[in-house]
């Protein structure tokens, strides 16, 4: 098990990141081991494996506002790999990745001034990466979670509103981002329900947890019946997996 942690003496700007591992189940840890990087380096969403059987770890550059991508082939050993700039005010960071079946690797980012989320992908292990677009889904400067899940559906996590956080919604796609089912809410009413983080339990079942109004942390829980109940049309837009590197 690996844990990655930003590390804060004095304002996200100041930041850097932190790894430890535990061989035994989370019981013991190693001791924290610093991720050289640039001031300001932070951590949001888990590492994935590449095709090539390395750690790519998604950071970002909080002074800068830019996503960073971090390799270790051992867990031990962290090197920057890349990085994703755009021209502000449009800005990028907090990136989450899943891989494809074809080893591609596909990325949401979350939009610094907001209005739409940022999609990318990778055919290289994250080395380099496609122009960042539009993917079509609005955001309201907040991270967005992307998890594969076991029946090779997307998980898409995120705030359905170009300004606000809320609602926060749950979409899936059966074609790696082509089309999309209509999102089912998971969060909604008075307050913010932002920054998710979803993994998928050994039963199938999905966990998803957020910050609920900034005042403590919700966790939900359903399964893929649920998001698919009806089998409700889909839109043909957005197409996440379009960006060629």
């Amino acid at each position: 098990m690996w844990l990655f942690q930003a590390v804060v003496p004095g304002g996200w700007s100041t930041a850097h990141i932190e790894v430890q591992q535990s061989h035994d189940g989370g019981l013991t840890w190693s001791a924290p081991a610093a991720i050289a990087g640039p001031l300001g380096a932070n951590v949001r969403f888990p590492a994935v494996r590449t095709a090539s059987g390395a750690l790519l770890l998604p950071a970002y550059d909080d002074l800068n506002q830019r996503s960073l991508f971090f390799v270790s082939d051992d867990g031990t050993n962290w090197r920057e790999r890349s990085t994703i700039v755009t021209a502000a005010p449009h800005q990028n960071l907090q990136p989450s990745v899943v891989r494809l079946p074809s080893g591609r690797l596909l990325a949401v980012l979350r939009n610094s001034d907001g209005g739409w989320l940022w999609v990318t992908a990778s055919d290289d292990d994250g080395r380099s990466w496609a122009e960042p677009r539009d993917a079509g889904f609005p955001n309201p400067g907040s991270p967005a979670a992307l998890l594969g899940l076991t029946s090779g559906r997307l998980l898409l996590v995120y705030n359905d509103s170009s300004a606000a956080r809320r609602p926060l919604v749950a979409a899936v796609s059966a074609d790696e981002g082509v089309t999309w089912h209509p999102a089912r809410v998971l969060a909604d009413g008075p307050g913010e329900y932002a920054y998710p983080a979803a993994v998928q339990g050994p039963d199938g079942r999905i966990h998803v947890v957020y910050s609920d109004d900034r005042a403590g942390i919700t966790h939900v829980e359903f399964n893929e019946a649920w998001l698919l109940a009806d089998e409700p049309e889909t839109r043909s837009e957005p197409a996440l997996r379009q960006p060629t590197a």
